[in-house]
């Protein structure tokens, strides 16, 4: 937060995306303890609490998991390669219709991660006011 603003819109909850084969897939929620022995792709390095606090979570209360290094933005190629390697991977409610071949479940541990504007520590003008519009509209 020292390098950017940040204007929060809203929370996504975490979620587990499953590939739709998985035993897994047929659940409503998935709790942390239901993951143990699995592979799990997760962003595993950057500057998010909530992240480290899910793998943490997880690494303490599953035995033999194998968490498995997303890169620190995910796109269409990471979805891919969790269902090449039969992966779970720990995503958000926001991704949930991202991949045909995955059921995106929400985790019931109840954490969420913010979402917003990330804007620059010293905006334009023209940055300003449109964030004192957004402002004023939430």
């Amino acid at each position: 937060m020292e390098n950017f603003n940040f204007l929060k819109l809203g929370n996504y909850r975490f979620c587990i995306a499953v590939p739709i084969t998985h035993p897994l897939a047929n659940k409503e929620t998935i709790s942390i303890k239901d993951l143990s022995g699995e592979r799990i792709t997760a962003i595993t390095r950057g500057d998010s609490k909530q992240n480290q606090d899910i793998l943490n979570k997880i690494k303490e209360n599953c035995k033999n998991v194998e968490i498995l290094e997303a890169p620190l933005f995910y796109d269409i190629n990471v979805f891919n390669k969790c269902e090449e390697t039969n992966s779970l991977l720990v995503t958000l409610e926001c991704w949930s219709d991202i991949h045909p071949a995955f059921k995106t479940i929400p985790l019931d541990s109840g954490e969420t991660i913010p979402y917003g504007i990330i804007y620059s520590k010293h905006p334009t003008e023209d940055a300003k006011k449109f964030i004192e519009i957004i402002k004023k509209l939430i």
